[in-house]
């Protein structure tokens, strides 16, 4: 995957030198996209290019391979209280990476797949006003793994720019530590916004970056970035892609794509969607319906990680001493 990693982001380098329970129906609406994004191009599908990094999926209901969700664990941790970002690290075996919404200090904690506390990572003098989902993906040394910790949220809507901090992967230890240097990266909405966002997460197969905002009678909306325009203390511009319509009072807090790029996933408080990639853009893939993947009955689901093989996906809730839910494949 790090071939692919490195491909993408130097391509793209050379080229640029808190809320209740949500009730959620089972079809998309058929409502139109807001004013300002009816001069979007529309949404072409391309045959996805050959390469191991994208599987050959089908468009069929993904879904139904997937198991009943089972509880594998708890968090250890008293200070993962308001867990709302997730993601599996891809150089540790059994580790994910979780944060805290806001009410927490700038930090990410390391735990097993049991749950079990393996350590909390300070950022020093930075801030998390309003943490809400974690990626992981290629920075500016290629060998190694990037954490993108999203201060997205805005619920009064009033946030004009956006932080991203970006961190190399730490090595988990239970003494944790305190992390130095990182970057910070400014996020706008191209003129757009202010709106409020808890998904973000990184296409591995091309090295954009997306978050999807949370949406609201208008939809949630898809905004994209190449990884390479994040520049450090500067202010990168998103483009909105894709408009998405999942039901009524549908919510969007979480994201994330598979390793191989071949699955895309949302969640909401109540409800995983899941597409199956079939081009070359994961832009693309949101023109698709998704189907309904199993979802665990959670009092307020908003982190969610697929797992390193792409299997199989994690989630956890928020609340003390939460259950960590492990969806595997139906055998």
């Amino acid at each position: 995957m790090r071939e692919w990693y490195t491909t993408a982001l130097t391509v793209g380098l050379l080229l640029i030198t808190s809320c209740g329970g949500a009730r959620i129906s089972n079809r998309p609406q058929a409502t139109p996209a807001p004013p300002f994004l009816t001069t979007l191009p529309p949404v072409t599908n391309t045959e996805a290019p050959s390469s191991p990094s994208l599987p050959s999926l089908t468009k069929g209901d993904i879904c139904a391979t997937f198991a009943q969700p089972e509880g594998v664990g708890t968090l250890a941790s008293d200070a993962l209280r308001e867990t709302s970002g997730l993601v599996a690290s891809r150089t540790y075996d059994g580790v994910l990476w979780a944060h805290n919404d806001s009410g927490d200090a700038a930090a990410v904690h390391a735990i097993g797949t049991d749950g079990s506390d393996l350590g909390r990572f300070t950022l020093a003098a930075a801030t998390a006003l309003d943490w809400e989902d974690i990626a992981i993906g290629p920075g500016p040394d290629l060998d190694r793994d990037y954490l993108y910790l999203g201060d997205i949220g805005d619920n009064l809507r009033i946030r004009n720019r956006l932080q991203i901090y970006r961190i190399l992967e730490p090595t988990p230890n239970q003494a944790g530590g305190t992390i130095e240097n990182f970057d910070v990266i400014h996020i706008t909405f191209g003129g757009l916004g202010p709106f409020n966002a808890e998904a973000m997460t990184i296409d591995p197969f091309r090295a954009d970056f997306y978050i999807i905002t949370k949406g609201d009678d208008e939809g949630s909306i898809v905004f994209q970035i190449p990884l390479a325009e994040l520049v450090p203390n500067e202010t990168a511009s998103m483009k909105a892609v894709a408009v998405l319509h999942l039901g009524n009072e549908a919510e969007v807090t979480a994201a994330d794509i598979s390793v191989d790029g071949g699955l895309v996933a949302l969640r909401g408080y109540s409800q995983v969607w899941i597409w199956v990639r079939t081009s070359e853009s994961a832009a693309d893939v949101f023109a698709e319906t998704p189907c309904h993947a199993p979802s665990p009955n959670e009092i307020q689901g908003e982190a969610l990680a697929f797992d390193p093989t792409g299997q199989a996906y994690y989630t956890v809730s928020e609340g003390s001493s939460a259950t960590v839910n492990f969806v595997g494949q139906d055998s």
